[in-house]
């Protein structure tokens, strides 16, 4: 799915500000009488070498994108670990606490990640093991890890360049900010940023863009992922989400480039997509079609209280079905996504935490709900399941509504899971889901 937390994450692996830098200790004075000289300062050649090297493509990203480059940028070279503790600190300062974990919930009560799958740590290993690069707008840096080859670094430097053109005219940190309740613009402006990037980098790199279709980019992508070292113990929803910003952006910058190329995608920048469904269907984003208001789903019964709430939009509908379903079917499905609101939701108990979560989707006809509920049918046959550990699963269509509960389970102080609800609560508390408009 768009996986809010995960698409925050991959804005700042793609373009995140770097920690703020701490003031330097004031200087002290040595015990003889005539204080030696400073040293000067200790210039890196690789660094310096490198700084060079990435103003000579910023003039070539520059031409290619046609946005004239503002400032220049600097360099850095850093392991993957600097890396990474760069991207974990950012995003524990932008996210509030306790987002990261309510995902993770989301996806394990739906039974898309398994039971006892470290979401946050799975989520940075993922990042950390696909990561080539980053810009920094604070500082205007662009960062490589030290372990790049020759034509990685000359792909990476292409993509992030143009990420920091982006910045410079568009204001890319401030379209990417974290916004409760606003998590599908957002990750349709992350897409757009990505699907930018790569438009340009392969115009640099292939000579146009136009010679890889969308299908050839997902298929390389999804493999580059999946044969990473982390792919094989990665669950395929987090895959899908890592590479959907890039192909679904990708997509949806082409379509534009094919009509007006770059001046057209300049004037999107300033119209951004309201959300995936409107970056997923051109004709949608240009009709500025409105998603559907969804309220807050009810909680299951007294006592819980909200630990998140928010959009998953299309492109998360989309990716969910892909776990039930072959993708193709998923697309379709989903293509009648009208709007949507999930619902995390958790009660202190004196055993531990219950949890409980709630989905409601609405489509643009009873119809097209009929279609997305068939997709749904192939992994939940049945309209309730209780489970030992993550309680009973339910789901009911209503006319152009599906709702879809979990839970309650309770997480005891040993983080063992068990069932705190009955199919007969299940059902009727996803009635409750459907009757809210």
């Amino acid at each position: 799915m768009s996986l809010r937390a995960l698409a925050l994450a991959l804005c700042v692996s793609a373009c995140g500000a770097a920690p703020e830098a701490k003031p330097a200790p004031p200087p002290t004075l040595a015990a003889a009488p005539r204080p030696k000289p400073a040293p000067a300062p200790q210039i890196n050649p690789e660094e310096e070498a490198l700084t060079r090297a990435i103003q000579l493509m910023l003039q070539r990203v520059a031409a290619a994108r046609k946005l004239p480059a503002k400032r220049a940028v600097a360099a850095r070279v850093l392991d993957r670990e600097a890396v990474i503790e760069r991207i974990i600190e950012k995003s524990e300062r932008d996210l509030p606490k306790g987002v990261l974990e309510a995902q993770g919930e989301l996806l394990r009560a739906l039974e898309l990640v398994p039971r006892d799958y470290d979401f946050v740590a799975g989520i940075y290993e993922l990042i950390e093991k696909n990561v080539a690069g980053l810009y920094d707008p604070d500082g205007a840096v662009m960062i490589l890890l030290d372990d790049l080859s020759l034509p990685l670094v000359e792909q990476t430097l292409a993509h992030e360049l143009v990420h920091a053109l982006q910045d410079q005219h568009f204001d890319l940190d401030a379209l990417i900010k974290y916004s409760a309740g606003d998590t599908d613009r957002v990750t349709a402006a992350h897409a757009l940023a990505e699907g930018d990037a790569t438009s340009a980098m392969l115009d640099i790199t292939m000579g146009s863009a136009f010679r890889i279709d969308v299908n050839q980019m997902r298929m390389l992508l999804v493999a580059s992922v999946a044969m990473s070292e982390s792919g094989a113990e990665t669950p395929r929803v987090l895959q899908g989400a890592l590479v959907a910003p890039y192909v679904d952006g990708f997509a949806f910058v082409q379509a534009i480039r094919a009509r007006d190329d770059w001046g057209g995608v300049d004037r999107a920048w300033k119209r951004l997509p309201k959300s995936t469904e409107q970056l997923l269907h051109i004709d949608k984003y240009e009709a500025d079609e409105p998603a559907v208001h969804v309220p807050d789903p009810p909680f299951p019964d007294e006592g819980f209280r909200k630990d998140d709430a928010d959009v998953l939009g299309e492109q998360g509908l989309r990716l969910t079905l892909e776990q039930w379903t072959i993708r193709d079917r998923a697309a379709a499905a989903a293509a009648g996504w009208g709007g949507d609101r999930y619902l995390v939701a958790r009660k202190p108990t004196p055993d531990g935490t219950e949890s409980a979560v709630a989905w409601h989707i609405r489509f643009d006809s009873a119809k097209e709900a009929a279609e997305a509920a068939t997709e749904i049918r192939r992994a939940l046959p049945k309209d309730c399941v209780e489970r030992a550990t993550l309680g009973p699963i339910a789901w009911q269509r209503r006319g152009d509504g599906i709702a879809i509960t979990a839970g309650p389970y309770l997480r005891n102080r040993a983080s063992e899971l068990t069932s705190r609800s009955t199919c007969k609560a299940a059902r009727a508390w996803t009635t409750r889901v459907l009757d809210t408009r």
